[in-house]
C-alpha cells in the first residue's frame, strides 16, 4: 500500500476519483464534481482553510480517497473532511472491494502517519454507513 498526497484536483487525482466513483455508490457530497465546486465556490474564499487529498493505492489501483481540510482557528489547527459547514455528509470514498472493518483500520493506521500537524481532528457529518 502506498499513499499519494495532492494539494489540488489535478488530472491524476481526478482520474483516480473517477475510477472509484464509476464502480461504487456514494452520497453526492462525496463526488469529485461536488468537492471541486465546493472548493471553487466556497472553500477558496476562506483563507483559514488549506485543502489536500490522500489517495490510497494498492496493487496500482486507487482504493480510497480522503479529502481533507485544515482550518486555522485562533491558535489551533483543526483537521476535518472537506465541506466545512455547508456539506450534509462528509466522508472519504472507498472502493467497495476494500471496504470492510479490517481494511479501513489498516488504511487509517497507514494514513495517520502522513497527516500534517494538527491539534484536533473533527470528523463530523460522517454517514453511519459509508459506501452503502
Amino acid at each position: 500500500m502506498r499513499i499519494e498526497k495532492y494539494y489540488f484536483l489535478d488530472n491524476n487525482l481526478i482520474e483516480y476519483w473517477n475510477e472509484i466513483e464509476s464502480k461504487n455508490n456514494f452520497y453526492g457530497f462525496q463526488s469529485q464534481e461536488w468537492i471541486t465546486n465546493w472548493i471553487e465556490n466556497l472553500g477558496l474564499s476562506n483563507k483559514r482553510l488549506t485543502f489536500f487529498f490522500y489517495v490510497v493505492i494498492e496493487n496500482e489501483k486507487p482504493i480510497a480517497i480522503f479529502p481533507f481540510e485544515l482550518k486555522k482557528l485562533y491558535f489551533f489547527k483543526i483537521l476535518s473532511l472537506i465541506g466545512d459547514n455547508q456539506t450534509d455528509y462528509k466522508s472519504p470514498i472507498f472502493d467497495k472491494e476494500y471496504f470492510d472493518e479490517r481494511s479501513i483500520k489498516r488504511i487509517w493506521v497507514s494514513l495517520k502517519n502522513h497527516l500534517p500537524f494538527h491539534d484536533v481532528i473533527n470528523f463530523t457529518n460522517v454517514p453511519e454507513n459509508i459506501g452503502l
